[in-house]
Parts: C-alpha cells; structure tokens; sequence
C-alpha cells in the first residue's frame, strides 16, 4: 500500500487499533514520514491477519521470538498464524499464512546501494553476474537481491546470523546453499516470489513451503480501504 497520501487524520483514526507499545515506538521516528509508514504497516498487518482470520484488529497479540521475529499470539483452530511486514519510503506490505512461516520486504528503487556489498549478499554466481550488466542496471539487480534476501531472512527467522553469500535461488524461486545455512535445513522447501505492486518499488515475499505447492495472492489497496473496517472497529463513525 503507498502511503504518501494519508492525511494526518486518517492516521490517528488508524492508529486507535494499536496496541500503546506500537505507538509509543511510532513517536521515536524524528520524521513524520516514517513515522505514517511504521504506523501503516502495523495497521496494514493487523488488517490483513483480520480479513484473514476474522477477529479485530484490535484484538492482535505479539511479541518476538529469541532472534527478535514477531510472534502472533493469538490462537486460530486451523493451525499456526504466520506474519510479517515491511515498510520503506512511502510505501507498507504486509504477509500473512497459517502454518507456513513468511517473509516480505519492499524497499523503494531509488534507495541508495553501493556495489561493495555484493561480496557479502552474493553468491559467487550472482556477483559475476551483477558486476557483467550494463552499469545502468547493477544498482537495480543488487537491489532485487537484496529485496529476495531479506523476504527469506524473515521468514526463517535467524536475522544476521544468516550467511547470505551462501543463498542463491533457481529459476522458479526455490532457496539453493553452496553450504549449510542455520534454519534452512531443507533449503528447497523455501520459496520466494518477486512481486509487482506499487511503481518504483520492489516486493518479495518468502514462505517456507515444506515441500508443498503454494499459491501466493498479493493485492494492492489504497488508505482509504485501510481505514473503513479500522474505524467500525475502534469505534469511529
């Protein structure tokens, strides 16, 4: 969802729905912009696992895990709730799955990336490959990585412990280690999407699919969507 239009009205009607820790980290952004993304994207979340799982937003429980990834608390018949969300200048994502742990990452495509940190995101195959493109292009193809990498960071849940120079993907996504990696010890079973939502962005997602085959839906909304259930459930009319 971009986010550079939501009027500063709309967000406090949005933000009645967190819990006070997501508020109080929302006031430690210096900049009114980040601070609408963080809020968005933890409204769009807690939208999102509603429209899933029918209970209002509201009502959602999290904390983090050991390595610091959200947990849903909440209980749901059908299995483990999984989520996750990002959010980057202007625009918020946000994922949702039961029993399938999930990643996502979004990142704006002016966002600066100097060539040097191929080393440490690339395998060897990719580095060739960023640094055999067109100039113009090996900004955007480091990036792309960078959005792919980060998803699947996420969605296994171990942070920086992950040795990314070690993750490649093969042509339909699916997760491929020239050694071992902590947390994907069946690296096949990782899967992640390159998806086209707002201009100007990037999307990934990852979902560990243990082996299943998967369909992944993404939509775009606009704010105002956002705020119609937002508002019936905090109690605005």
């Amino acid at each position: 969802m971009a986010t550079h239009q939501v009027p500063e009205r709309a967000l406090w009607q949005l933000s009645q729905v967190l819990a006070p820790w997501e508020q109080s980290r929302a006031e430690r952004y210096l900049r009114p912009s980040d601070r609408r993304d963080y809020l968005c994207a933890h409204v769009l979340r807690r939208a999102l696992l509603s429209y899933c799982f029918e209970r209002p937003e509201q009502e959602w429980d999290f904390e983090p895990d050991d390595f610091g990834k959200p947990i849903v608390l909440n209980r749901e018949p059908r299995g483990r709730i999984e989520c996750n969300l990002s959010h980057t200048g202007g625009v918020v994502a946000a994922i949702a799955a039961i029993d399938h742990a999930v990643g996502i990452d979004v990142e704006r495509l002016d966002r600066p990336m100097e060539l040097d940190i191929a080393a440490i995101l690339c395998s060897c195959v990719e580095e060739a490959a960023v640094r055999a493109a067109p100039q113009s292009r090996q900004r955007e193809q480091l990036l792309q990585l960078w959005v792919q990498k980060e998803a699947l960071v996420k969605a296994v849940g171990r942070g920086l412990s992950m040795d990314l120079s070690q993750i490649a993907f093969d042509d339909d996504g699916f997760a491929v280690l020239s050694r071992p990696v902590p947390g994907m010890e069946r690296p096949a079973d990782w899967q992640v999407w390159k998806l086209a939502t707002v201009p100007n962005t990037l999307l990934a997602a990852a979902v560990h699919g243990r082996g299943h085959h998967l369909r992944i839906q993404c939509t775009q909304i606009n704010w105002m969507q956002l705020c119609e259930p937002c508002m019936v459930n905090s109690g605005e009319h």
